[in-house]
């Protein structure tokens, strides 16, 4: 029987889990972000200088002193500056930082939703938001094994949870299935599964959909050793979800190499 008190060591637990993959996505962005902000800040040094000889080069023409001589040094200058390249690759760099500033704080954001202290104190939550940043935290732990499609519905409407306890919900869930899939991966390592998120919004209530599946020919399938992982958090998990949010934790299995967890909570309570 679970006991409600030990919620508090299944999240640490969780989060200890979870925390290597984070930092893992921190580290990871934080090279791309350094490598394209030296590569801009050296692109805009290069522009800065051509500029400057433009600048030259107009006043020149406008006083009547302007040379072939300067003519040439500015397009040799121009050239060296490959301004095309800078023109083209420059947005590139831009978005990449955004897009790596945008991953880290999906991650860290996980990290302080799982360690959140509110005690039973119930929010809003955007379970979409929720699955996405989920997926950024955990993708060094999916990415070698899984092919993630994910497919959101936009009229999921917020629910009411502790979101702490449902992080830790969605984060073990999602965990659970990219470690089956690393244990199925030492036995039958050319298979690579499909991973699918999928959220759908009910009459009354919102329900998340995680399937799993491969076709493998090696020793133990995924079921057996997602079941094995299961064991470990059941308990807490179905607490969290059938009796903290009146909702309904549903764990099945098609075949022994495709299964799926569905999550169906109340909405605007």
């Amino acid at each position: 029987m679970f006991q409600v008190a030990g919620i508090k060591e299944y999240k640490l637990e969780s989060l200890r889990k979870l925390l290597p993959s984070v930092l893992d996505q921190i580290d990871v962005n934080t090279e791309y972000l350094i490598y394209n902000t030296l590569f801009l800040k050296d692109s805009f040094k290069d522009i800065k200088h051509l500029f400057k000889r433009y600048g030259e080069l107009v006043g020149a023409a406008e006083n009547g002193s302007l040379t072939e001589e300067l003519v040439t040094e500015v397009k040799e200058l121009c050239a060296r500056t490959e301004v095309n390249y800078l023109i083209e690759e420059g947005p590139t760099a831009i978005q990449d930082c955004l897009d790596g500033l945008r991953e880290i704080l999906k991650a860290v954001t996980s990290l302080r939703r799982l360690m959140g202290n509110n005690g039973e104190k119930k929010e809003m939550l955007d379970l979409n938001e929720a699955l996405a940043n989920l997926t950024v935290a955990l993708k060094r732990e999916w990415k070698r094994t899984c092919q993630l499609v994910m497919e959101l519905d936009t009229e999921v409407l917020p629910i009411s949870c502790v979101r702490s306890d449902l992080y830790y919900v969605l984060g073990t869930t999602l965990l659970n299935y990219a470690l089956a899939m690393a244990k199925l991966s030492e036995v039958d390592p050319e298979q690579k599964a499909l991973l699918m998120i999928k959220t759908q919004q009910k009459q009354d209530h919102a329900e998340i959909l995680v399937r799993c599946s491969v076709v493998s020919e090696g020793a133990g399938t995924l079921n057996e050793f997602l079941n094995a992982l299961w064991q470990e958090d059941l308990g807490a998990l179905s607490w969290v979800i059938n009796i903290q949010h009146d909702g309904d934790l549903d764990l099945r299995s098609e075949d022994p190499n495709t299964c799926m967890t569905i999550i169906r909570l109340p909405v605007g309570q």
